[in-house]
């Protein structure tokens, strides 16, 4: 018996990878999910860091909410809110513009999807082939089979393990999938010594270079022990100071952010999201490919507006094309 053999392989364990296996092992069909992370989520990201004192602080660094306007998710956002799992962050919001959050961070949605199914973080995948079945190789060498693929990184990543892989795509694909672009986002995490002092409920957005956002996490809900705050820059400072190095844009950002709230940042870090949001997308929930194999591609890329909402659909409409196809 060939040992790590699935039904299906997904690559990635951001919302549309977590989305698609949740459905497939609902519908009893081997999966397993292979991640480079640490935890599952991507970019619904939320770190606890213990400080020198003792206290904990924490972050909600990537995604800061989850905006739900398709009936799908927001149903079960509803069932997800009546477990106590998820609150709406701005009450006063009126519907459809609802601001999802966990009780103790974004990554609880995580979490709670994430229950029944079959992971492997630390999971870095260079190279994929068919030949009758899917063979795919992480960088340790180790392998794993299954007759379908998806793939749910950031499409310049997808086209990366192609090109590494020698798999061709026809022209008409491969010149859509070029044309998906992404921003970059400079997030700081930062511990101040005073109250961040914001109006209901905790967040701001900020029209002035270099910042673009932020948010008072434990006004959130998230960090009650630190006054740890979120603050993501303009997707021009990023673009420009991506590649600096993290003392660099430290050197240049806390004093900023210091003036801005009149404190000290008494502790922080810099975490750098290269493929933040979409700029430009697919428009579709997914694409489906049969060549080598029978593949999908999906992710936040492939919608009309790359929301985390939609990175979820996508995820359940891959899920859902496996299962009708598996029941055949």
């Amino acid at each position: 018996l060939m040992k790590n053999k699935f039904n299906t392989i997904i690559v990635g364990g951001g919302i549309t990878g977590v989305m698609a296996a949740k459905i497939l092992t609902e519908n009893k069909i081997s999966n397993i999910i292979l991640d480079k992370g640490f935890g599952l989520g991507g970019r619904i990201a939320t770190r606890k860091i213990v400080l020198e004192e003792g206290e904990v602080a924490v972050f909600d660094y990537g995604a800061q909410y989850i905006t739900v306007r398709d009936n799908r998710i927001f149903d079960l956002f509803e069932k997800l809110k009546k477990k106590n799992i998820v609150k709406n962050w701005d009450p006063n919001s009126s519907s459809g513009n609802e601001k999802f959050i966990g009780y103790s961070g974004l990554r609880d949605i995580i979490n709670y999807f994430s229950k029944n199914l079959t992971f492997k973080n630390r999971q870095n995948v260079k190279n994929i082939s068919y030949d009758n079945i899917w063979e795919v190789k992480n960088d340790e060498g180790d392998s794993y089979f299954a007759e379908n693929l998806v793939l749910t990184p950031p499409v310049p990543q997808i086209l990366e393990l192609f090109e590494d892989s020698y798999i061709e795509l026809e022209k008409n694909n491969l010149d859509q999938l070029l044309e998906i672009k992404y921003n970059p986002t400079i997030a700081v995490l930062a511990v101040i010594d005073k109250p961040c002092n914001l109006d209901d409920p905790g967040y701001k957005m900020l029209d002035k270079e270099p910042f673009y956002w932020l948010a008072d996490n434990k006004h959130k809900g998230i960090s009650s022990q630190t006054n740890s705050i979120t603050v993501h820059c303009t997707k021009i400072y990023s673009k420009v100071n991506f590649e600096n190095d993290e003392n660099e844009i430290s050197e240049e950002l806390i004093p900023e952010i210091e003036e801005l709230l009149n404190c000290n940042v008494i502790f922080h870090q810099i975490h750098k999201w290269r493929y933040s949001q979409t700029a430009t997308t697919f428009g579709k929930h997914y694409l489906r490919l049969n060549s080598p194999g029978p593949m999908f591609l999906g992710g936040d890329a492939f919608s009309v507006n790359g929301r985390i909402e939609s990175a979820a659909i996508s995820g359940i409409e891959i899920g859902n094309s496996l299962v009708d196809f598996f029941k055949r």
